[in-house]
């Protein structure tokens, strides 16, 4: 459990913990051996966040591939994609500012960068209040089981996470369960944002900073 709080810098806004968080993502999905560090982005909508990100690394790893790891804002990932997408929203307060400006396009940027795997790391309860843009796609993932520490309230979605979970990592890579993502995908909320999207549903998470 981490509790994270955000940090004003300028006209821009940081997080430390779910920087961290967002650090440990990408060293445990690498670690894998399935991914390399050039197929792996980090997204946030703040260039602070963005700085303490890349400092981390570097101070981290200064000498490693990891470096390969495009860390930056909404915007210089339009019209791009990677295999993994890593999303840092770093806001938490009570006006549920999420956005450097209030553009959920910018959010659809950020939820549909991925071809294999997204996870998001943020505040729950300062992106629920967001009620046109983030609150329909965590209502969405939480339904299916992919927001960390909460089960899947849609039985069938429950019955598909069971069913994932007994792959093994061949059947996965083998396309095991792309039909069904491919399903789950289709129905996410139909605001202009998708859910998870493509292969691996066991490994896409909304994740909560309080419980990465």
């Amino acid at each position: 459990r981490r509790e994270g709080r955000e940090c004003v810098e300028g006209s821009s806004f940081s997080n430390e913990s779910e920087a961290s968080a967002i650090v440990d993502l990408l060293e445990g999905a690498l670690s894998e051996g399935d991914l390399r560090p050039s197929e792996v982005c980090i997204i946030t909508p703040w260039a602070a966040q963005a700085r303490l990100i890349r400092r981390m690394l570097m101070s981290q790893w200064p000498l490693l591939e990891i470096s390969k790891t495009e860390v930056g804002c909404i915007d210089a990932f339009q019209g791009r994609d990677k295999e993994l997408v890593l999303v840092s929203t770093v806001r938490t307060n009570e006006a549920a500012q999420t956005l450097s400006v209030a553009d959920h396009l910018s959010l659809n940027v950020m939820l549909t960068r991925a071809r294999r795997g997204l996870v998001v790391c943020g505040d729950f309860a300062t992106l629920s209040k967001d009620t046109a843009g983030w609150r329909p796609w965590l209502s969405w993932a939480q339904q299916r089981g992919l927001v960390v520490g909460c089960s899947a309230t849609s039985p069938a979605a429950a019955e598909e996470l069971r069913r994932l979970d007994g792959l093994s990592e061949a059947e996965l890579l083998e396309g095991g369960g792309n039909a069904s993502a491919g399903s789950m995908a289709a129905e996410a909320p139909q605001n202009g944002q998708r859910g998870p999207v493509g292969g691996r549903v066991r490994r896409e998470r909304a994740a909560r900073p309080d419980a990465t």
